[in-house]
């Protein structure tokens, strides 16, 4: 995949990450692809956009050698907490340096069936291969916004107040 550290190489990034995304949203206006370091959102044609549109982005990040459905998961249970609509995942896979390609595609082939389950698209993934892990580690950020076409309709810990539901 890589010399001995660094970036994965093209070939294996476009065979693992970028052949495996298949869901795909309106607010992904520029997403996973060979050299793409970031991914653009609009919410302007959003099914979700009423007149004022409902603009505010909001991420969740979870790091951990676990499996990557379970990173996504516990970002999905945190936005559930907070009123918040799940748009698109990025994600950072550093592999240990003796890992095998398999290993990249089927994190990648787990993330695409729960993004596919959630309607959420992977917009973003970056594979490096170091030394300084034993085991992959992900980290995911999930990116949101409110469940409503109305402006700040997600729940806050701040404005919580006693007895309020969840």
């Amino acid at each position: 995949m890589a010399a001995a550290s660094g970036r994965i190489t093209g070939n294996a990034y476009r065979r693992s990450i970028v052949q495996q995304i298949r869901t795909k949203r309106n607010e992904v206006i520029s997403g996973a692809g060979l050299g793409a370091d970031c991914a653009v959102f609009s919410f302007k044609n959003a099914d979700f956009s009423g007149e004022n549109g409902c603009t505010d982005l909001i991420s969740c990040m979870q790091t951990g050698e676990e499996a990557v459905d379970r990173l996504l998961q516990k970002c999905m249970n945190i936005f559930a907490c907070h009123g918040v609509r799940a748009v698109a995942a990025a994600l950072q896979i550093l592999l240990p340096a003796d890992a095998q390609e398999q290993a990249l595609k089927d994190i990648l082939a787990a993330a695409e069936q729960f993004a596919g389950l959630h309607d959420i698209q992977v917009a973003q993934v970056q594979g490096r291969v170091t030394q300084a892990v034993t085991k992959a580690l992900v980290t995911v950020v999930l990116y949101g916004t409110g469940t409503s076409a109305e402006p700040r309709s997600y729940h806050t810990v701040k404005a919580m107040e006693p007895g309020q539901d969840i």
